[in-house]
């Protein structure tokens, strides 16, 4: 019995959370993302994108501070500074996403009228699915490296 559980709720965790496979898969799961213009897909990202999509991550990782809310706040001057900090990070991305397409303006169109909170969520989605599809790359690039050499 208890292992019943323990596998139902193992399933149950890696059902909640999936990095969808493709762009359209991620369109479905929310559809604000499919009024971006279209982005360069991840095995086309150069170095620098590549890097600064890793940067991008770990600020995220650094502006959730381990909690969903972000730190607790001990002053008006703290908000202050969590919000700076959860904006810059919002317009660094932004400027990040709009160097994957062609139609930059188009960017700043799709984030018009979504609350800063709301557009970090949607941002660390963007940045996990191309993390996720970097990684898919290079593992596609290793097996066509071995079957040349083969």
């Amino acid at each position: 019995m208890v292992d019943e559980t323990v596998e139902e709720n193992t399933a149950a965790e890696t059902d909640e959370f999936r990095i969808p496979e493709t762009w359209a898969e991620m369109c479905e799961n929310e559809p604000l993302f499919s009024l971006l213009p279209e982005l360069a897909p991840a095995e086309r990202l150069s170095f620098k994108e590549a890097a600064e999509l890793r940067k991008l991550s770990s600020m995220a990782g650094f502006t959730l501070n381990a909690d969903i809310n972000g730190p607790e706040a001990k002053s008006l001057d703290d908000i202050e500074a969590k919000i700076d900090e959860r904006m810059e990070f919002v317009g660094t991305a932004l400027d990040w996403v709009k160097s994957l397409t062609v139609k930059p303006d188009k960017v700043d169109e799709w984030a018009t009228g979504i609350g800063l909170d709301e557009l970090f969520w949607l941002i660390e989605a963007i940045l996990m699915f191309y993390t996720d599809q970097l990684g898919k790359s290079l593992a596609s690039k290793r097996k066509s490296a071995s079957t040349r050499s083969n």
